[in-house]
C-alpha cells in the first residue's frame, strides 16, 4: 500500500485475491469499480478500483494500481501501450493512478522504456 493507492497488484487479479493479499484488521473489506459497483470474487480488478476497508466507526478507501494497466481493465495488453503513447506525446493527460501503473521501470513517468517493457511482458519475454 502506497498512501491513498494498493501498488504492484498483478494483471488479472480478481476481487478475491485482492481481498485476501490484504494485511488488515479491517472488519470487513470490499471492493468496487470506478462506476461505484460492488467486485465479486472471480471479477479481475482493474487501475482506478477501489478498496474500502471498515475499521470501526472508519472507512478507508484506496485506489487499485495494476502494473501496466492503464486502461483499467485489470490486464496488460496493446491497448495500454497506445494509451501511455498518447500520453507520452502529449494527446491526453493520464489520471495519476494510471501513471502510477504505466510507470513499470519505476522511475517516476511513463515513457518508452515503460512501453517496451509492457510489450515484453505481453510478448511473455519477461515476468
Amino acid at each position: 500500500v502506497r498512501e491513498k493507492y494498493i501498488t504492484k497488484v498483478f494483471p488479472k487479479t480478481t476481487g478475491k485475491t485482492i481481498k485476501e493479499g490484504l494485511e488488515t484488521n479491517a472488519k470487513e473489506i470490499k471492493v468496487y469499480t470506478k462506476d461505484k459497483n460492488e467486485v465479486n470474487e472471480t471479477q479481475i480488478v482493474g487501475t482506478g478500483m477501489q478498496v474500502e476497508l471498515k475499521l470501526g466507526k472508519e472507512i478507508k478507501i484506496f485506489t487499485i494500481v495494476v502494473t501496466g494497466d492503464v486502461t483499467g481493465e485489470g490486464q496488460t495488453d496493446i491497448k495500454d501501450i497506445v494509451k501511455i503513447n498518447r500520453h507520452r506525446l502529449h494527446k491526453i493527460t493520464l489520471e495519476e493512478e494510471n501513471i502510477i501503473a504505466g510507470d513499470v521501470t519505476g522511475e517516476g513517468q511513463v515513457d518508452i522504456k515503460d512501453i517496451v517493457k509492457i510489450n515484453r511482458y505481453r510478448l511473455h519475454k519477461i515476468l
